[in-house]
């Protein structure tokens, strides 16, 4: 995932913010690419009805996309958390970001692993 530089507040620019203080703090980070989370690694957690949601906004056109605009609430998206397209890409690439840096402290190929993007939904169930 590539974190971008900007002046609004979404999930990935607030993880750049907290990567650039960490690294000015002096902290030694070593920068693991995420794997995207499979489907099946999504539903272990959520809803198959939530995940196909977030597919199917993925990809909308703008008319599907406004219908899928009017359903977020029901997914917990909304408010601090707006839905938009490419939104299955980054949940899965956050997702499977978190479950690497979990392997990577059970192989011992760390001793602390942070994922900034992790936790940053309000997603049911």
């Amino acid at each position: 995932m590539q974190l971008e530089e900007s002046n609004d507040s979404s999930p990935i620019n607030s993880a750049s913010c907290s990567h650039c203080r960490s690294s000015c703090d002096g902290v030694v980070i070593v920068v693991i690419p995420p794997r995207r989370a499979t489907c099946g690694e999504l539903t272990t957690f959520h809803s198959g009805s939530y995940v196909e949601y977030l597919r199917k906004l993925n990809d909308a056109d703008d008319e599907e996309y406004e219908k899928f605009e009017q359903d977020a609430q029901e997914y917990g998206l909304g408010y601090d958390c707006q839905p938009f397209r490419g939104l299955y890409v980054f949940a899965a690439s956050v997702c499977g970001a978190t479950l690497q840096a979990a392997q990577s402290l059970i192989d011992g190929k760390c001793d602390v692993a942070i994922n900034w993007g992790g936790g940053w939904h309000h997603a049911k169930k």
